[in-house]
């Protein structure tokens, strides 16, 4: 009987083994076309003579449906883990605002000159508003957070976006490399470019980020 039950054990454990691998290696092949993807979108956009990754390029507005299906991913986090739907409410609204920003142009023609500053910080006040209110739940979501794997990945697309995009796209440093030759559109190339893989590493994060909630919620019903 003892060894039925151990080789019962041993299948069990055979079996799960062989799902994570597979499931994993799912993933790994789902996250690979995005990033193909992401390469076929900067290839078109290099193709589009005179309108080579200027504002309303491909490029631009796939950094926005990024950030859209990011935030519809986090909310539907937020709906299937409760316990998280404060902090999931508070990273929609942080990338809210930069799909604003993302959109300063649109917004300062059809609405008015500068529109996008006042709906940027009008949000980051009801954020400031909302973190406090809701401070408790946040930081204690924000705790188990950071030791999540998704966290990780969140936080290297952040970090592309908000900050080495940015320094890697400094004239100084193209004029540098380029001297003479120096062209803005090289240094619009290469900005842009690692914006969108940014982009796409927060949203490979969330999809992570999702996955573990679905878990969760399989493992612990209540």
């Amino acid at each position: 009987m003892k060894h039925l039950i151990k080789e019962n054990r041993k299948l069990t454990l055979n079996q799960e083994f062989f799902n994570s691998v597979k499931w994993t290696i799912v993933k790994i092949l789902i996250y690979v076309v995005i990033l193909f993807g992401i390469y076929g979108i900067l290839h078109i956009d290099a193709n589009l003579e005179g309108k080579i990754f200027k504002e309303n390029s491909l490029t631009e507005w796939s950094q926005i449906l990024f950030m859209v299906f990011t935030c519809l991913v986090f909310y539907i986090s937020g709906k299937i883990d409760k316990s998280n739907h404060a902090l999931m409410r508070l990273l929609i609204g942080f990338l809210s605002v930069i799909v604003i920003r993302e959109l300063d142009e649109v917004l300062d023609k059809f609405v008015f000159d500068g529109s996008w500053q006042v709906l940027a910080l009008t949000i980051l006040l009801a954020l400031l508003f909302f973190c406090y209110k809701h401070r408790k739940d946040i930081s204690s979501s924000i705790n188990k957070f950071v030791k999540l794997s998704s966290f990780g990945i969140l936080q290297s697309g952040f970090l592309i976006v908000m900050v080495f995009s940015r320094l890697f796209g400094q004239k100084i440093f193209w004029k540098s490399v380029m001297g003479a030759s120096y062209l803005r559109s090289v240094k619009d190339v290469a900005e842009e470019s690692l914006e969108l893989l940014g982009y796409g590493l927060i949203f490979i994060g969330s999809i992570e980020f999702l996955l573990f909630c679905k878990k969760k919620a399989t493992q612990d019903p209540s």
